[in-house]
């Protein structure tokens, strides 16, 4: 069967356009039935698949109710165009279609891709009468620039089709074997001369009001994080004379932005001047296209001529003037089939003219022809995602009032801190979307999310990925590429692949491959492993999720840590899937998100995976599910989130007794009683410590009860009972070293030197705990070494070492950052601001403890935040600004009393009592000072008793002198 193409005449096609939109509309669905019949029919997969989106394209148009006349332009478009495809492949078989015209047809299936999206948007304004009505005119041009899409992309296809179609029929013929190559070399050149006269229509077309491309440099950007690159890559344009550099790197990652910001530099303008050009490679879809944009760059007048390229490099040799051209998103020509050669020939050709520099952008981790083209050394690396705080920076300028949101750092990292991602997610902030909102959101909508309706790379995540996953880097002839996984044979030959096409990148020592989230997230959805694939790699992943089993302490815990951090993304992306994956052995992926998550217990503290694990265990009744409500609780406890924890703890503590498990059951009182004590429960937390030691050793656990001993002497030492704290840790020590439990050896240490240091022994808590910080070292647990650290700065703070005391602490706040301990980072900061308060460098400590207290307050942690509050009002108070003091201290003290915080709420009180004090009002000064001196005595802090009463008694002399 052969398609034609209906042709009516010019006058009959008007009039029924302008007078009978929707007649035409309505006259459309009989030939639609007839092509859906048609398309069923297909056996071409990839034919199928256009014929599809022009279908989607076609019912969406017949749908619209707003612009009538533009939409049946466009639908008779739509549909030439899809009986052109049908009738190119009439006939063929899948074996049949040649590598280079299979990839013209998704070419033009992305395209109708992205006309329907620009549909979408046409129709939800035109959904709502009244935007409906303002976007009129708007939503007219955006259909006339489809048409004008489709209409070029027709053309395109068809001299494609055309040229296959000639060399087709040339081959069938024996005869004339002996003059093919020249004949083919004609009709090549016909058909590049046939999209050379289309290239210079569209290009004449550029200022008329459509789609098309123009060469006007784009504004200055505003780039976050990416300094010494862009510092970097300026040295080699200044420091060669014909300076030819690339930015390299994934979809989205700032390649774009960091090339304009380089040739707006003012240093690059001074050398190139009005000569700085900017060629649009994304609508070069052609070669001759490509060098009208080149020409159009450089205001070459339009011409006739057959080899434009020669006009561009005489118009260059011939001027004595530098010029520096930006080719950005090169990947565009450079993908298209059999074309490599001649975008080739132009970077070599313009790198051979002295007064010519450039730029490039492109998609991939390898530099094109690297042999042939010299480019500047040392090679600029691909770029790669922005630190968490350039990506903070980058967020905050365009959604300023996210700042406070405590969601905002997750997001982030959700979002690997791709900046393309990062703009399009913060312009839905700006809408009034919060980050812990978007937080939640992401993780259902996942990229689909990050799509705003431009159907552009600029401003849709999927079209940006689609372009890498579509280009001709991912075109091989490797039927099939496995998936990254260092388990899995044939890793290597795949990483090749994906890496030249921009996919994935390793790090410099190639210890570490990474799939950037927004990618992952596409991949995932668009592209599903085959059930044996899903299979293979869920057993290896599973199989190594074991290792997180281990703990500081046990001899491959080191090596089991560095192992699991190499594939963290992978491991948590495919158990978050498995668990809601049909096809899932689903005790399997239980089991190994119950030991992931011991891993991140010690690493980096996340609730998500095990609470998705428990809830799957819950609903399948699984053997599992105290373990996971038990791990869940451990790190919830972890994370400071003491009632949630609690909760859980008690359905764990259910299960574990009703399934008969002493060890499991007796774990839960532990921890609960552990909660008790951070809660400052004391008494309640004593009982319970002392009910799991007796569980413990009646059934014989001997490392339970020493964990019990060593947390009992810790409430003592809570409670400032030194002596009985430092029996009990003796004790527990002395077990912990019988088993061989160098954690828990380690553990007594810190806790012991935290004592002596609150007893001024100061030479021996530094002894003590200078030991527990190698100990903890040699364990591999790194958050309780900085503990460490972190005490003996603190120790040096106190005895007014201020200068060591500021390195320790700068130290061991970059080492909770690096592991993601907020809440301690948090606690160096503010004795740092301690630090510059007691140095009298009062702005200065102002600005650090008001950092640290903002940090706390997104922490939710209410003590934090009250003794910074304290530590202001102090300073303020220091500094004559009594009735200022007395305002910042108030308001500790109503932080304080809404937690129970003795020691804290004495400090605060004593210090209120002064401030009142020195404003003369005595009665409130000496209530405050009563309070603080009657809380110091139940806590046994008799020098602190001692100097209220001294207070107390200047205060009776002062108003006995009135």
């Amino acid at each position: 069967m052969k398609f034609i193409t209906r042709q009516s005449s010019v006058g009959a096609e008007s009039s029924a356009v302008k007078s009978a939109g929707v007649a035409i509309l309505g006259g459309t669905i009989v030939s639609l039935t007839l092509l859906e019949k048609i398309m069923d029919a297909l056996s071409i997969p990839v034919v199928k698949g256009s014929a599809a989106a022009v279908l989607e394209v076609i019912k969406l148009l017949q749908s619209m109710h707003n612009n009538k006349v533009d939409c049946a332009e466009l639908l008779q478009c739509s549909t030439s165009l899809m009986v052109v495809i049908l009738g190119s492949f009439d006939g063929k078989r899948e074996n049949e279609i040649p590598d280079h015209l299979r990839r013209a047809v998704e070419r033009l299936t992305m395209i109708f891709h992205e006309v329907m999206r620009e549909l979408k948007k046409v129709d939800r304004r035109g959904s709502r009468h009244v935007v409906g009505i303002l976007y009129t005119n708007d939503n007219a041009v955006k259909l006339k620039g489809c048409s004008a899409k489709l209409n070029w992309a027709m053309q395109e296809f068809q001299v494609t089709s055309m040229v296959d179609s000639c060399l087709k029929d040339l081959e069938r013929h024996e005869e004339i074997k002996k003059g093919l190559s020249d004949t083919v070399e004609a009709v090549e050149k016909s058909r590049l001369e046939i999209l050379q006269a289309i290239a210079k229509v569209q290009m004449s077309s550029t200022n008329t009001n459509t789609n098309l491309p123009t060469c006007v440099m784009p504004a200055e950007p505003v780039v976050f994080g990416r300094d010494g690159f862009i510092e970097q890559a300026i040295d080699l344009i200044l420091n060669n004379t014909s300076a030819r550099i690339a930015i390299l790197g994934p979809g989205g990652i700032g390649k774009t932005s960091a090339a304009l910001k380089i040739i707006h530099d003012r240093r690059i303008r001074a050398r190139f001047g009005k000569n700085c050009r900017w060629v649009p490679c994304d609508q070069a879809t052609s070669i001759p296209l490509l060098h009208e944009l080149i020409a159009s760059s450089l205001d070459l007048p339009s011409s006739n001529s057959n080899d434009r390229f020669k006009e561009i490099v005489n118009s260059l040799e011939s001027s004595r003037e530098r010029v520096i051209l930006l080719f950005d998103n090169l990947e565009t020509p450079w993908d298209i089939d059999g074309e490599h050669s001649k975008v080739a020939e132009i970077l070599i050709r313009l790198g051979s003219i002295p007064s010519v520099s450039f730029i490039i952008t492109m998609r991939s981790s390898h530099y094109p022809v690297p042999d042939l083209v010299h480019w500047c050394q040392p090679l600029l690396p691909p770029l790669t995602p922005l630190e968490l705080t350039a990506g903070r920076d980058a967020f905050l300028r365009i959604a300023p009032n996210s700042v406070a949101d405590p969601q905002l750092d997750p997001l982030l990292k959700e979002l690997d801190c791709v900046p393309l991602a990062i703009t399009l997610m913060a312009r839905l902030a700006v809408c009034g979307e919060s980050p812990t909102d978007l937080v939640s959101q992401w993780k259902e909508e996942r990229t689909a999310l990050l799509d705003q309706g431009g159907g552009d790379r600029g401003t849709s995540i999927e079209v940006s990925i689609k372009l890498s996953i579509h280009s001709n880097a991912m075109s091989s002839p490797v039927n099939h590429l496995p998936t990254i996984c260092p388990f899995i044979t044939g890793w290597r030959k795949a990483l090749r692949v994906l890496k030249s096409a921009a996919l994935v990148y390793e790090n410099a020592d190639k210890s570490f491959i990474h799939m950037l989230s927004p990618i992952r997230q596409y991949v995932l959805l668009h592209h599903p492993l085959e059930a044996k694939e899903l299979h293979d790699l869920q057993s290896a992943y599973f199989d190594f999720a074991l290792k997180g089993s281990s703990q500081p302490g046990d001899q491959d815990f080191l090596m089991n840590r560095q192992e699991l951090a190499r594939i963290e993304a992978n491991m948590e992306t495919l158990l978050v899937e498995a668990l809601h994956e049909m096809r899932t052995d689903k005790d399997a992926a239980i089991a190994a998100s119950v030991n992931y998550t011991r891993y991140l217990h010690w690493t980096q503290p996340r609730a998500d995976i095990i609470k998705a694990a428990a809830q799957v265990a819950q609903e399948s009744k699984s053997k599992l599910l105290a373990d996971c409500q038990w791990q869940y609780s451990r790190i919830l406890n972890k994370l400071n989130q003491y009632d949630l924890a609690q909760t859980e703890l008690q359905k764990a503590r259910s299960e574990y007794t009703a399934r008969g498990n002493r060890l499991g059951a007796g774990r839960c009182l532990q921890l609960l009683a552990n909660i008790l004590q951070m809660k400052n429960r004391y008494e309640e937390a004593e009982a319970l410590f002392q009910k799991a030691e007796s569980e413990f050793k009646s059934i014989g656990n001997r490392l339970g009860a020493a964990q019990c001993r060593h947390s009992l002497g810790d409430i003592h030492w809570m409670r400032n009972q030194y002596k009985e704290a430092e029996v009990l840790l003796e004790q527990a020590r002395s077990e912990f070293d019988d088993l061989g439990n160098h954690l828990g050896t380690a553990q007594c240490l810190q806790s012991l030197g935290e004592i002596l240091r609150m007893q001024d022994r100061d030479e021996e808590a530094e002894m003590k705990l200078k030991q527990a910080k190698l100990a903890f070292e040699a364990t591999g647990d790194h958050n309780c070494a900085t503990q460490c650290l972190q005490s003996l700065g603190d120790l040096r703070r106190m005895q007014n070492q201020y200068e060591e005391a500021e390195i320790l602490l700068k130290q061991a706040k970059a080492d909770f950052e690096a592991i993601e301990n907020h809440l301690s980072a948090a606690q160096c900061l503010r004795s740092l601001g301690e630090i510059l308060r007691m140095l009298d460098q009062h702005r200065e400590a102002e600005v650090v403890l008001n950092q640290a207290k903002s940090k706390f307050d997104n922490l939710g942690n209410c003590l934090g935040s009250a003794q910074c509050l304290h530590s202001l009002g102090v300073m303020l108070q220091e500094q004559g600004q009594y009735d200022q003091a007395q305002l910042v201290l108030e308001q500790a003290k109503s932080v304080l009393i809404s937690i129970n915080a003795p020691l804290d709420m004495a400090y605060c009180l004593e210090s209120l009592g002064t401030a009142l004090q020195l404003q003369d009002n005595y009665a409130a000064a000496l209530n405050e000072l009563k309070q603080a001196r009657a809380i110091f005595l139940s806590l046994d802090e008799m020098s602190w008793v001692e100097h209220c009463d001294q207070e107390i008694s200047l205060i009776h002399n002062l108003i006995t002198m009135n």
